[in-house]
């Protein structure tokens, strides 16, 4: 189900970063050179979403009473253990997480953008709650394992996803590895980066065109991708040069829509009954960084082990430049010596 980066075109060339949020969130434009041939449009400004674009690997599944086409890849022999990874950001996709497609020498690697997000279909807003996300999880692990526990990985706001859903199903993972993520509980929330996605004022720019058509869902996806990139690289270690977070497109109904949903939780119970070892990746700077972990989600579990990647790395840039890092601590702890065999 694999397709090549070349034909996901990307979006229009990211505005620089600017210290002045609201003047680079009204400076963002509608049209303008698209890096997609093919309609004119809102459509041209971003890759379309699986559903209207059959060439992308996809899945459909039914959640939440709904049914809805996944933009979803593998990776590997489907004969070998599953390994589901779980992207970071609410609205966001897994275009970060390409480089775990070397675990597919060992586990058969499963990546999607989840509903609403990245290129996946988009949903509305009574498709946005807890026991809907667990159980598009669920949906994604019954379709690839349906007997057999998986692997789980998940990063950055990913990992309030897979405590969600190890929450709401128990029983369906036998290895969790924790990459950066939020904390499992709202108490110790991370502040949102730059542009202040939640004010009045950005909702109003937002959603200035009623959102109705799947063009107009292009269209305020295409306001939000543009903005939020530049605003993610002011979380950057170096602010004199920033890191760049490869996504596809981000999806603005889920992503105002979760900030409300999540704006309180507390899975800390579900993950302390966890009976196998648990593996967190951080880098040494940022919000998210090793003693955020250490502080905040290693003491929820039983037995968790944290690892630093080197200076450098930081939260949008660990899949690249922390990689070698970072695949060989999850190797090491995906291994049968580790614990028990997945």
């Amino acid at each position: 189900m694999s397709l090549p980066l070349d034909s996901r075109c990307g979006p229009h060339p990211w505005a620089r970063r600017s210290r002045a949020a609201r003047a680079l969130f009204l400076g963002a434009v509608l049209g303008g050179t698209s890096a997609c041939s093919g309609p004119t449009g809102p459509s041209a400004l971003l890759p379309l979403t699986a559903e209207r674009d059959p060439r992308l690997p996809q899945l459909p599944v039914v959640v939440a009473g709904h049914a809805r086409v996944l933009h979803l890849e593998t990776f590997g022999d489907s004969s070998r253990p599953v390994l589901l990874a779980f992207h970071g950001g609410e609205g966001s996709d897994f275009r970060s997480m390409l480089p775990l497609q070397a675990l597919g020498d060992r586990y058969f690697v499963v990546m999607w953008d989840s509903r609403g997000s990245g290129l996946s279909e988009r949903i509305g807003p009574d498709e946005v709650d807890e026991q809907a996300y667990a159980d598009e999880v669920q949906a994604v692990k019954d379709h690839f394992s349906p007997d057999a526990p998986v692997a789980l990985v998940a990063y950055s706001y990913g990992g309030l996803h897979a405590a969600l859903y190890l929450s709401h199903h128990v029983g369906q993972v036998n290895r969790l590895v924790l990459i950066e993520p939020v904390a499992p509980h709202s108490d110790a929330n991370l502040s949102d980066p730059e542009v202040p996605f939640s004010a009045e004022w950005v909702n109003d720019y937002l959603w200035q065109d009623e959102v109705i058509t799947p063009d107009d869902d292009d269209r305020v996806d295409y306001k939000l991708t543009s903005v939020a990139q530049a605003a993610l690289e002011g979380i950057s270690c170096d602010p004199d040069h920033p890191s760049h977070y490869p996504l596809w497109r981000l999806g603005a109904r889920v992503w105002t829509r979760a900030h409300e949903v999540f704006a309180r939780y507390d899975y800390r119970s579900a993950l302390a009954a966890l009976d196998f070892p648990v593996l967190i990746v951080a880098t040494p700077c940022g919000d998210a960084n090793v003693d955020y972990q250490r502080r905040h989600v290693a003491p929820v579990f039983a037995n968790a082990r944290v690892v630093a990647l080197p200076d450098g790395v930081d939260h949008l840039n660990l899949f690249q430049r922390g990689q070698t890092e970072l695949l060989a601590a999850m190797r090491d702890y995906l291994s049968p010596a580790a614990g028990s065999p997945p």
